[in-house]
């Protein structure tokens, strides 16, 4: 779905892409990241399950997410984060490389740093800086283009979710 949204010509699409592109972060950044938008927000769905009784704090959602994550029996299992980590490594080899030479490289040995590729071989304070950006712009996109819906049809799509 993101993928399609990504590579729409609606207007929405282009200003996002844009906005990303040229003031946060470049192209493959954004395709990186937006393959995993719906997993983790149905990984936040399961870790936010209203049939439980659970804090609503920040660490104990957080443990909640950690129990969740990378199990088969939830949205966001390890099978799903290491093929699209592997997809993504092979993707950025197969720009200078043919797709089976980039397999074949990727496969002899660059399996073996699947993250430190992954991240662009970035220090931790990058890592954490960038992602907090990432989580903070999209966070506040989704936020605005909510205020824009129409706030009664939001309200009864909430009822329907109790």
């Amino acid at each position: 779905m993101c993928g399609l949204y990504h590579k729409t010509s609606g207007s929405d699409s282009e200003d996002f892409v844009v906005s990303l592109q040229f003031q946060f972060m470049p192209e493959y950044h954004y395709d990186n990241l937006c393959g995993w938008a719906g997993d983790l927000q149905t990984l936040m769905n399961d870790a936010d399950n209203p049939d439980i009784k659970k804090e609503k704090g920040y660490d104990e959602f957080k443990k909640r997410m950690n129990d969740k994550f990378l199990k088969s029996s939830f949205s966001f299992s390890s099978d799903d984060l290491y093929a699209d980590t592997d997809g993504y490594n092979i993707y950025k080899l197969n720009k200078c490389k043919s797709l089976e030479e980039a397999f074949k490289v990727y496969y002899d040995t660059g399996y073996e740093a699947l993250f430190l590729q992954f991240t662009n071989s970035w220090s931790e304070s990058q890592i954490y800086d960038l992602t907090k950006a990432a989580r903070d712009f999209f966070a506040e996109y989704v936020i605005d283009m909510r205020g824009k819906e129409d706030k009664k049809i939001w309200k009864e799509m909430a009822k329907l979710r109790k």
